[in-house]
């Protein structure tokens, strides 16, 4: 395992109670790799050089950037190379190895509070039949949702990601200093949060819109604008985003 942020502890967690065994860890501060390695029963290293060369999977949960330039200085020449991450493409490792298959974990993990549930989905794709074939047995003994697609259909459901939790907690971001800056608990909001995210288990997004852009109350959003006032920023994200419902969606009659 090499990375030892949220997505490496979860999955090296996880192969390990679901029976994997985990034979080292590698990452660049030993801290961190010395812990995780505590946990897992394992060796650990801070050097890369010093990767262990009898593995049968070796996987890459690290950041993006430092994962692409990772991949043009290490060959693994036929081992199985698999990674985390969701932005990026096998093609990007096959100077690493030509067997590469990707588990991209749609969820967001939080190492200090790992889930304990199996209903997380995972994605997978792979260079070749025998490199799907092992990353879905893998993903699979941890997650009861899997899903093999190819590289078009990952990078669509990646930006759904972001747009529908990224985006969506940046929302909530701005709505709680919204109300913390005038001596309101953000509290008040949490009922109706957790009331929206319910109700999108049963019904399409384009059925629960309300709010006064799809009313097209004029008056209400320009003072919503008002109050907003002076984070030009955040009136632009309001605009924006009263436009798009009213575009994509028809204005209620009543």
């Amino acid at each position: 395992m090499i990375g030892t942020g949220n997505i490496g502890t979860y999955y090296s967690t996880c192969f390990k109670q679901h029976g994997h065994e985990i034979i080292q860890v590698v990452s660049n501060t030993e801290s961190h790799a010395k812990a995780l390695s505590n946990t897992l029963g394992c060796n650990y290293t801070t050097k890369i050089e010093e990767l262990h060369q009898g593995a049968d999977v070796y996987f890459f949960a690290i950041q993006d950037d430092a994962l692409l330039k990772l991949s043009k200085q290490l060959k693994l020449e036929d081992k199985l190379v698999m990674y985390a991450a969701g932005a990026l493409s096998n093609e990007n490792f096959l100077s690493m190895s030509k067997e590469v298959a990707c588990i991209w974990c749609v969820y967001s993990i939080q190492k200090n509070n790992l889930p304990r549930h199996r209903r997380i989905p995972l994605v997978v794709t792979g260079t070749s039949k025998n490199a799907c074939y092992k990353a879905h047995k893998l993903a699979e003994s941890i997650s009861d949702l899997v899903y093999e697609m190819d590289e078009d259909k990952k990078a669509i459901v990646h930006l759904g990601a972001v747009f529908s939790n990224n985006f969506v907690n940046h929302l909530y971001h701005i709505s709680e200093n919204l109300l913390t800056e005038n001596d309101i608990s953000f509290d008040i909001l949490k009922p109706i949060i957790q009331n929206t995210a319910e109700k999108i288990m049963l019904h399409a997004s384009k059925e629960l819109q309300t709010g006064p852009a799809i009313r097209n109350d004029q008056s209400t959003m320009q003072k919503h604008v008002a109050l907003l006032n002076p984070t030009p920023q955040t009136q632009h994200i309001y605009e924006v985003i009263s436009k798009s419902i009213q575009t994509l969606q028809e204005p209620a009659k009543n």
